[in-house]
């Protein structure tokens, strides 16, 4: 991973592999290389795929980028909105067994076995309240998979032990292990929810397991640069 913000990723392909990405996340690659899509809608398994894929805020389409050398390749991969790139390894940042549940549309690219699909928040407080909504973004994979995240500013990940609570804005959140559990807290009275600039509630994440925040959210970023143009 280079770079120290909008950063870039470099992957090495081996003969016969391919990586799969996320659609608009290309940068380059090595003259060997051959960009194909799948259609997850059309998948012979069915549509289920892609369903679950547009639910956790990915698209329909998969670009597979192979190497059909006998010589090894490489990609370079780019977040597609000014973002830090966060690599999480399943069975070490992800327990073993356990999926990652995640904000919407935070899937860039992995390496391995790594299933992206959505996870239904059916508790209408924090469907609404949490700041992640009812459809929340779930990665599953293998052990030594590693799927890898965008977020923006700087990235902060926490391993809470069990029964530990922490209070965070809703925007803040990347992910955190199927373990965590998600809640929300009233901010206070009526002059804090209408002028302390955070709304009526923020989000709580109760422990065991790891939790990741951003600085910086798109839409935080977008909200920011609209206000100054």
């Amino acid at each position: 991973i280079a770079g120290d913000d909008m950063q870039v990723l470099t992957m090495t392909v081996p003969p016969s592999s391919e990586v799969v990405t996320e659609v608009g996340s290309f940068m380059y690659m090595n003259s060997g290389m051959e960009t194909k899509v799948e259609l997850t809608l059309c998948s012979r398994v069915g549509c289920s795929e892609g369903w679950n894929r547009i639910c956790g805020g990915e698209s329909c389409v998969k670009v597979l980028l192979t190497n059909d050398t006998n010589e090894q390749g490489y990609v370079g991969l780019t977040p597609n909105f000014p973002a830090k790139i966060i690599p999480i390894k399943f069975g070490t940042h992800v327990g073993s067994g356990r999926s990652l549940i995640a904000q919407p549309g935070v899937y860039m690219t992995e390496l391995g076995d790594v299933d992206v699909g959505c996870s239904l928040d059916c508790s209408l407080r924090t469907c609404c309240c949490a700041g992640l909504g009812i459809c929340r973004q779930k990665l599953s994979g293998s052990d030594g998979s590693i799927a890898f995240l965008n977020a923006g500013g700087t990235i902060v990940y926490k391993n809470l032990k069990d029964g530990e609570i922490i209070t965070v804005d809703s925007g803040s959140v990347v992910g955190f292990e199927d373990s965590v559990r998600l809640g929300i807290r009233f901010n206070g009275k009526i002059g804090t929810c209408c002028c302390g600039g955070e709304g009526c509630f923020s989000t709580t994440l109760k422990g065991p397991g790891r939790v990741y925040l951003q600085s910086m959210s798109f839409k935080r970023f977008k909200a920011a640069v609209t206000q100054t143009i």
